[in-house]
């Protein structure tokens, strides 16, 4: 084992350790605290070997359990001739022994007695001596056990980055001098995936050592190094006196013995993302889970247990958070009312379930997640939510890849795809669109695989999933035209409506919604034509559109659309008064519907700045643009379109030259 550079730590626990060494006599004690991996016991050891000569005797004890400390306790027995080799006394017999002898010598004899890997503090309470003097140090995951039994805490953090590439660095081998930017750029990565987590840097340096390897051989020949440490048979072979089990085990040790609901917290967590858990996610009810979840939950018998939820009560729920932060398993965000958990504790957790808890718990997490993530009222946009969107991505995300990795094991998850494509819009309207697109992918294979084998998910394969499907399809074109990306989204819009088409024309009963939203892929579809420079094939189809948009009525989600695109493709064919036209009319639709005031109304304004600059009216194009942005700075002042306007504006205002108000 080799010790990591901790001085702040050291030299805080010396400064302890020593506060009776002012000729009064006191007994001290204190304890090394924090999360399983963070180097507890390396500290514990590297100060017993820089300050062995100021204690006259040590006592190690392994308290993890009665048994382990027992046989601690008989070695130390013996070795103090306290007891004799051969009688086979009760272990009551030996603690009392050990402990009257320490208090007897206490004013003697400057002991120093370290429990290690104190979970419950009974275990070692019969050797809680009641001395005048003497110093008592203990490691342990529990932090509420520190604060109650010892008089100071100190406590052990992750390594810094740096902290932990000097770590690394201090064991590599002059041979890889000539590659000396390589091995740095492994060493920087292997701490950046570890966590920075001493217990896998030290593992990893185990391995590379044993093996000969430098660190970037080992990167290159072990390239998902995390996942192959929590393997136990590979984790056997790298087992030692400090580290005797599985890395796996050793990061979920403790969890055993909370109670199911805090089991339950650890389980849901092991598939987020790790860095800022709501605990809101926590609060979701069964009933929610199953109102917002599957359409048609009696056809998905599993899913009464997947949604089942033992933290509906709240002195439960505030129970069981407690016990996994006093466990050292999450840190607590208070200004955020979150959690954080390191990701090896997260993936031991994960790696250590059996097949059926993985399904139950990944689909227990969906289904929270399909609750919390906003969704958007009327098809119009999510800004309004962008607090929580932002919030809850990274955990659709990590839901996305954590199923790359059980796809076998949790079948076809319709919910995640659901809840994908509200995360996907989310992202689209913060213009971050590559990844908004790569997030529909998995989605639309989950969807299109569970139809091809006719697999019950909770959702109709001949309606429901097609139409989820289709609208993928489709949002995955909005995202090529925003991203101006080849062809502009024209395939994905025209294979969204085929798909939408098959269903309207299959089933004549659910006729209306279906012709709605064909029509706004035909929007769609249009507004790619325009795109890629074909005004007049895009006229004859938005034309049509419109049309039948009027005759049926237009619905309360699609009012301005259809006007103020035609408007667009007016302007781009030099119609500029059928233009203006297009949008007094979408004017009279928002207004009563909308109001002057919100994102649908400063549409209206953009597209006529739009048409006035266009036609040469520079006046009425900046008080369009201007009322725009009046609008977008109200409601929406971080918005991709705020940029877009205020680059419009100096645009005029540069035509104007009026140079230094466009800066």
């Amino acid at each position: 084992m080799a010790f990591f550079d901790r001085p702040h730590q050291l030299q805080r626990l010396h400064q302890i350790l020593c506060a009776n060494r002012n000729n009064v006599p006191s007994m001290v004690t204190a304890s090394l605290v924090g999360p399983a991996g963070h180097g507890k016991t390396q500290i514990a050891l590297q100060y017993i070997y820089m300050h062995i000569n100021e204690y006259d005797l040590i006592l190690w004890c392994n308290a993890e359990s009665r048994l382990k400390l027992a046989e601690s306790i008989s070695a130390h027995a013996q070795a103090l001739q306290l007891i004799s080799v051969a009688p086979n006394l009760p272990d009551d017999h030996k603690f009392a022994t050990v402990a009257r002898w320490l208090v007897a010598s206490s004013s003697t004899v400057k002991w120093l007695l370290l429990f290690d890997n104190v979970e419950d503090f009974e275990v070692v309470r019969p050797l809680w001596p009641i001395a005048k003097s003497g110093s008592i140090l203990i490691t342990t995951r529990n932090s509420m056990l520190a604060r109650l039994y010892t008089s100071q805490q100190v406590e052990i953090p992750l390594l810094t980055g740096a902290e932990g590439v000097s770590f690394l660095e201090s064991f590599t081998s002059p041979s890889v001098l000539p590659h000396v930017s390589e091995e740095e750029r492994a060493i920087y990565e292997i701490v950046k995936r570890s966590g920075h987590l001493p217990l896998v840097l030290d593992l990893v340096r185990h391995h590379a050592l044993g093996t000969g390897y430098s660190f970037a051989q080992f990167l290159r020949a072990h390239e998902q190094f995390e996942e192959l440490l929590m393997n136990e048979d590979y984790s056997s072979y790298l087992r030692t006196e400090f580290y005797p089990v599985p890395l796996a085990a050793t990061l979920t040790i403790g969890l055993e013995k909370t109670s199911p609901e805090a089991r339950n917290i650890m389980s849901i967590i092991a598939f987020l993302d790790p860095d800022e858990i709501p605990v809101e996610l926590f609060e979701i009810t069964a009933t929610e889970m199953v109102d917002f979840g599957p359409f048609e939950p009696d056809l998905l018998p599993e899913l009464s247990q997947w949604a089942e939820n033992q933290l509906n009560d709240l002195n439960t729920r505030e129970r069981a958070l407690g016990e996994v932060k006093n466990r050292s398993l999450v840190t607590t965000l208070q200004a955020k009312r979150a959690l954080r958990v390191h990701r090896m504790t997260q993936s031991a957790i994960a790696h250590v379930m059996k097949p059926s808890e993985t399904v139950k718990w990944f689909n227990n997490a969906v289904l929270r997640l399909n609750v919390v993530f906003p969704w958007q009222e009327k098809s119009w946009s999510l800004y309004e939510s962008w607090a929580d969107c932002e919030t809850y991505a990274p955990h659709v995300a990590a839901l996305i890849k954590a199923y790359a990795k059980l796809r076998s094991d949790v079948g076809y998850p319709i919910t995640l795809c659901e809840t994908i494509r509200r995360c996907s819009w989310y992202l689209f309207e913060k213009s971050e669109y590559e990844e908004a697109s790569a997030m529909i992918d998995p989605a639309i294979r989950i969807c299109e695989e569970a139809m091809s084998r006719g697999i019950e998910t909770g959702y109709p394969n001949d309606w429901y999933i097609p139409r989820l499907v289709a609208d993928l399809y489709s949002q995955k074109g909005v995202i090529a035209f925003a991203a101006d990306h080849r062809g502009h989204g024209l395939e994905w819009h025209q294979k969204g409506r085929e798909i939408r088409q098959q269903v309207l024309d299959n089933f004549d009963d659910e006729g209306d919604p279906d012709a709605m939203q064909i029509r706004r892929y035909d929007n769609n579809i249009a507004n790619s034509l325009l795109a890629e420079n074909m005004p007049h094939e895009a006229l004859d189809l938005l034309q049509r559109v419109y049309t039948e948009s009027k005759n049926s009525g237009f619905s309360s989600s699609e009012p301005s659309l259809l006007p103020l695109n035609l408007s667009l493709c007016y302007q781009e064919l030099g119609r500029f008064d059928e233009a203006a036209q297009m949008l007094d009319e979408a004017y009279a639709i928002i207004e009563p519907a909308f109001g002057s005031e919100g994102q649908q109304m400063s549409s209206v304004h953009s597209y006529r700045g739009r048409l006035m600059l266009k036609a040469g009216n520079l006046l009425l194009s900046f008080e369009s643009y201007s009322a725009c942005f009046r609008i977008l700075h109200l409601i929406m002042p971080n918005h991709p379109e705020m940029g877009y306007t205020c680059h419009q504006l100096g645009l005029i205002m540069r035509m104007q030259g009026q140079y230094e108000a466009a800066r």
